[in-house]
């Protein structure tokens, strides 16, 4: 535990709540699919510079299936399939 206090001092980690933006490729996802056919598609998450952040992708609708559903960093596709 201490060497993981030790780096994040030494990267002046901030244990306060940071403020950014994210941006995404499309503001929603919406197809018409035929019963017994497969849809696959991606979409991009875009953070502003002033953070990486962290975070989970998921749907309400249980048809959808997302490639990893982790996501960080400045920008990163989402792959998905219906």
């Amino acid at each position: 535990m201490k060497k993981i206090v030790d780096a994040m001092k030494a990267e002046n980690y901030s244990f306060g709540h940071k403020k950014g933006q994210l941006s995404f490729s499309c503001t929603q996802i919406e197809y018409e699919v035929e019963f017994g056919k497969i849809v696959r598609g991606s979409f991009s998450i875009i953070a502003d510079e002033k953070l990486k952040p962290e975070g989970y992708v998921y749907s309400s609708d249980l048809r959808m299936l997302v490639a990893r559903n982790r996501f960080g960093g400045l920008e990163m596709d989402v792959m998905f399939q219906l």
